[in-house]
């Protein structure tokens, strides 16, 4: 790495992005208390960082290859864990993950009869089991089907509510759809570091978003009231595209629309615009 910076805040969905060799992993290892920087200070919710439980309790790592014991359950697998941690009421904060990931259900499995969805949501839920601070996830749908990843992607933006999620991946589609904020790696540098809009409006690319609705006959002049809509098109019956406003946040756009009484079957940025940002920002 080299002269690498930056600030993670709770709230905020982070995507690191970068060729292979620029850094990604890296840069989590460090984080993660697993290699150990020549200089440089890293801090956690105010812990510096150090091979102590008082820095790693602030911190849930997920690798890309999730280290799973097969022949204990699911719950069995988590119950180590917490005792590792010395968590108090341990079987109430084991419940409370598993229902956040949607495995309450599975509890009783054994962890070698989980799919592989299933499984990276075992890892999650490890992850967030000492509710930390700082979530750092490495290539978090990487192997999933197109469900699975569905499924993944709603978990991290749920659980980016309430912590600070760094995730690196290299599906640009993934990170502009997830992310509120994207660091470019290159050769081991920052090459960029902002929202996903900020980086499109400096290349002046438009965001644009395709929505599928249950009934759309008031959408239309909805989109008319609105100053985030700059120009929209009807696609199909109940599904439009829409280009955004400068500087509007793809995630308000939604929020809006939902609390304005309709009912959103699909809400999907366009999967090109983040590709001639990463492209362009390596190029340089």
């Amino acid at each position: 790495m080299d002269g690498v910076s930056l600030a993670l805040k709770s709230g905020e969905v982070v995507g690191l992005l970068g060729p292979n060799g620029a850094g990604k992993t890296t840069v989590m290892r460090m984080l993660a208390t697993l290699s150990v920087a020549d200089s440089g200070v890293i801090t956690v919710a105010d812990a510096l960082r150090a091979a102590d439980g008082a820095y790693q309790q602030q911190i849930g790592f997920l690798p890309e290859t999730v280290p799973l014991y097969e022949d204990l359950s699911v719950y069995q697998y988590l119950a180590y864990f917490a005792k590792l941690y010395s968590l108090p009421e341990a079987s109430k904060r084991i419940e409370a993950v598993l229902e956040d990931v949607d495995l309450l259900s599975r509890k009783e499995s054994l962890v070698s009869n989980l799919s592989k969805g299933m499984r990276q949501r075992l890892g999650l839920a490890r992850a967030i089991l000492p509710d930390p601070a700082i979530l750092l996830l490495d290539e978090p749908t990487i192997g999933l089907d197109p469900a699975q990843v569905v499924d993944i992607r709603r978990l991290i933006r749920r659980l980016g509510k309430t912590k600070a999620v760094l995730f690196s991946t290299h599906i640009l589609a993934e990170a502009q759809q997830t992310c509120d904020r994207l660091i470019i790696l290159k050769e081991g540098k920052v090459v960029a570091d902002g929202p996903v809009v900020e980086l499109a409006n400096k290349l002046q690319v438009d965001t644009v978003v395709n929505i599928e609705l249950a009934e759309a006959s008031k959408f239309v002049a909805f989109l008319a009231q609105t100053d985030w809509c700059k120009e929209h098109q009807s696609i199909e019956i109940n599904t439009f595209r829409v280009t955004l406003a400068p500087e509007t946040a793809p995630s308000m756009v939604l929020d809006t629309i939902i609390k304005n009484g309709f009912v959103v079957n699909q809400f999907a940025l366009e999967q090109t615009d983040l590709e001639d940002i990463y492209l362009d920002l390596l190029t340089a």
